[in-house]
């Protein structure tokens, strides 16, 4: 559910990167990832990814785990996942024709994180904003497949990716998630 709100949201802002995520990009080389990983393994991620389906996707994700190992797994998915996400929030930062710190908190937060159910309060503070996050839907869901291993490398480290997109310049600290069994999730964004 979590996963199509996500998908709603960036078709609002008129696009989505479909078909391979490992295509020709205008942002990365091919230099930045480990090209170690087989072929093979990088293919089947990308089919694994293209699922709609949670729980699917899970599945998905667990047999190629079998095969290949956990952590080259989720290598792989995280090289894929970030380009997804970097060239999609560098859009977003085109389009609102804005990519500031302030820009940046109000389309994640205040649009997306709100609309999706999220619960977070935020606190602007000097240069900074730190948003305390107490309820992710997208927790539930991926503990309901016992998969909280995967809702943070597919959902939680996307945040990373999301600010290498839309303006490097800011600097993105997180050091607890609810997805890991923490209190809350306190994200802190402030500009180097």
């Amino acid at each position: 559910m979590a996963c199509q709100k996500r998908r709603d949201f960036l078709k609002g802002f008129g696009f989505l990167v479909s078909g391979s995520l490992l295509g020709s990009s205008p942002l990365f080389s091919k230099n930045i990832f480990n090209d170690s990983y087989p072929t093979e393994l990088k293919e089947k991620v990308s089919k694994v990814l293209s699922i709609h389906s949670l729980k699917d996707k899970i599945a998905g994700l667990r047999n190629l785990e079998k095969e290949y190992g956990f952590n080259q797994v989720k290598e792989v998915v995280g090289q894929q996942l970030r380009i997804k996400e970097m060239n999609n929030w560098k859009r977003i930062a085109q389009r609102a024709e804005k990519n500031d710190m302030e820009t940046f908190v109000k389309i994640l937060w205040e649009q997306f994180c709100e609309a999706e159910g999220i619960q977070f309060k935020i606190n602007r503070s000097g240069k900074e904003i730190r948003i305390h996050c107490t309820h992710c839907p997208s927790v539930k869901n991926y503990k309901d497949l016992n998969a909280l291993d995967w809702g943070y490398e597919l959902y939680c480290k996307g945040d990373y990716y999301m600010i290498e997109g839309f303006n490097p310049n800011i600097n993105f600290t997180r050091t607890k998630t609810l997805m890991q069994g923490h209190d809350c999730c306190n994200h802190t964004y402030s500009m180097l």
